[in-house]
């Protein structure tokens, strides 16, 4: 096996990868792992793709045929090492997905923002589930579950793109769910949050995790046209009036900007929920 001198950059991308993984070189770039994406490229990752056994694999994905990163089975021991946590998943077949692209990478946009936003609030993100992490095989006789996988009474199966929950500054917790609505279909959308009015009926989410209160659901889209046409129609549906408070409406180009501002409610008002 190769000895490589695992600099401050390279333990720095093994570890957001431990953490995401997935990530693009401009997901690096915001995680600080490096400067330039020349140096990224030539300093950080080709090193760790280049070791004997390498600690980083990558494919190109998506639309643009971007590269995208993981770790091999190498870098996750090297990870569970270096963060003392065990165990960190790796994706054993390599980067198989593609249709979903976009949605992944948005994703993880969302974490990586909510990270960020919770080191500078004195918060803390207690545990984050996605959809695309779970237990079994793809392809082999253990059947994938998905790790935000939940069964309705109605036995249909609820998949949400996140769960997690926070540890606020002012010590309260907040357990959440995260939805990315790709694309400008807003009955499509409406249908499935209100799948999510059945959950919190149920409190599906909140017993699962043994949160006292009933979570919150961030409905996060890519145009705000979007957002304010299913925001819209969600205010003309009865049977969601009684959930509404658990529901913020955010754009994801917005939350780039700010993580804190922009939140709004279905009544289309400022909500202080992240300022804490």
């Amino acid at each position: 096996m190769d000895s490589l001198n695992l600099t401050r950059h390279r333990l720095s991308a093994i570890k957001g990868l431990a953490r995401y993984q997935y990530l693009t070189l401009e997901q690096f770039l915001r995680l600080n792992v490096s400067t330039s994406k020349s140096n990224l490229s030539n300093r950080v990752l080709i090193p760790l793709r280049n070791n004997r056994p390498a600690l980083v694999q990558c494919n190109k994905r998506g639309a643009m045929k971007e590269d995208v990163y993981c770790l091999t089975k190498r870098g996750a021991t090297e990870a569970e090492l270096q963060m003392g946590i065990s165990p960190v998943y790796y994706p054993k077949d390599g980067i198989q997905y593609e249709r979903d692209f976009e949605h992944r990478t948005g994703t993880i946009d969302f974490m990586i923002a909510l990270d960020q936003w919770a080191a500078s609030h004195d918060s803390t993100v207690e545990f984050i589930h996605t959809y695309f992490q779970g237990t079994g095989s793809q392809q082999g006789a253990c059947k994938f579950q998905r790790a935000t996988e939940f069964t309705l009474r109605n036995r249909r199966k609820f998949v949400p793109d996140a769960t997690f929950r926070l540890h606020m500054s002012d010590h309260e917790k907040r357990l959440f769910v995260f939805e990315y609505h790709r694309g400008n279909d807003s009955g499509r959308i409406e249908a499935q949050l209100l799948q999510h009015t059945q959950a919190l009926a149920e409190g599906l989410v909140s017993d699962h995790y043994e949160h006292p209160f009933a979570h919150f659901v961030l409905s996060i889209y890519e145009q705000e046209s979007t957002k304010a046409a299913v925001m819209s129609r969600l205010r003309k549906l009865a049977a969601f009036q009684p959930f509404s408070d658990c529901f913020l409406f955010q754009t994801l180009p917005s939350l780039a900007h700010s993580f804190s501002k922009g939140w709004k409610t279905l009544e289309d008002k400022g909500a202080d929920h992240f300022f804490a």
